[in-house]
């Protein structure tokens, strides 16, 4: 697995296409980067947003969500969590908003394109994705945004705001970079990612600092049993590279039915390998790929922005 342990000021941007788990391991080691603003370091896509009105002094220039790369290797990943029974405000203030983007054909961009959520009855947790390949692009998701609410206007922009009341902490962003070198992808699953699947839940790893070619040859073993038996989940694999060194392990289903009858993954293993070899296998692989916390995420296509 393409770890960076040890990047806990965002170090270690690796160039796609690098492999291996000792890889990711090694490269936040190897390249610290240090804890800033997200300002461009790279220049801009030369791939520019769909526009939907033509620009002028007068008219800002507006943009949609429709010409997002989502096989690009960043994402700006916005969590928010909701205080307990306040959900349908936050919920009902996104709706409003999405309405207000609806301009004639187009929806607007605001910088939030894809919605997944953890509903519950205390705390409700809402993750929204925005796919970049460059860190420059972050300007030009900022003036999008600024243009849409420049056309929306002030009355609109506060009622969503107003919504902010219900948050609760913690209440952060991160950027998170693919690692689809660590994919489990079941055979005719390569359609299932963040963009199509149904639900699934996130378990957030933090390697240990004595990870390296180890984790890499259990994370393969794994992935290799799974198929072996034919494990209909995927999992996208990605890393926070701005603030930790957490990895996240995203385990997909394309609908409820395939979400529901999947095993618990522990069982598959212990199936295919037994009791006792199956324990000294998640022995190993716990002590080095811990998992912090799991979620549960159902993709809110109702929240979603992917333009038109």
């Amino acid at each position: 697995m393409r770890l960076a342990a040890g990047s806990r000021t965002g170090g270690g941007l690796r160039a796609p296409g690098a492999v291996g788990m000792l890889a990711l391991l090694t490269v936040g080691l190897a390249t610290p980067a240090p804890a800033r603003a997200l300002t461009p370091d790279a220049a801009p896509s030369t791939a520019p947003a769909t526009p939907t009105a033509a620009a002028s002094p007068e008219t800002p220039r507006v943009t949609t969500h429709a010409a997002l790369d989502w096989t690009a290797p960043y994402r700006w990943v916005h969590v928010d969590h909701i205080a307990p029974g306040r959900l349908e405000v936050f919920e009902s203030a996104r709706h409003g908003w999405l309405g207000a983007l609806r301009q004639g054909d187009s929806l607007l961009a605001d910088g939030r394109a894809l919605f997944w959520g953890h509903r519950a009855a205390t705390r409700s947790t809402y993750l929204s994705f925005y796919p970049f390949r460059r860190f420059g692009e972050m300007d030009a998701r900022r003036d999008a945004v600024r243009a849409s609410q420049a056309v929306v206007g002030e009355p609109a922009l506060a009622r969503y705001d107003s919504a902010d009341s219900v948050l609760v902490p913690p209440h952060y962003t991160q950027i998170w970079r693919r690692s689809p070198d660590d994919d489990y992808v079941p055979a005719g699953g390569e359609s299932c990612t963040e963009l199509t699947a149904y639900g699934g839940w996130l378990d957030t790893h933090q390697p240990a600092f004595t990870a390296g070619a180890d984790l890499d040859s259990l994370w393969t073993e794994l992935r290799t049993m799974l198929a072996a038996e034919h494990y209909p989940l995927a999992c996208r694999v990605y890393q926070d590279v701005y603030g930790s060194s957490a990895v996240f392990c995203w385990w997909m289903a394309p609908d409820a039915v395939t979400l529901q009858a999947a095993p618990p993954i522990r069982e598959v293993v212990r199936r295919h390998l037994g009791a006792a070899a199956a324990a000294r296998f998640w022995k190993r692989l716990d002590a080095l790929f811990p998992v912090t916390s799991t979620l549960t995420l159902e993709r809110r296509a109702d929240m979603c922005n992917l333009g038109r």
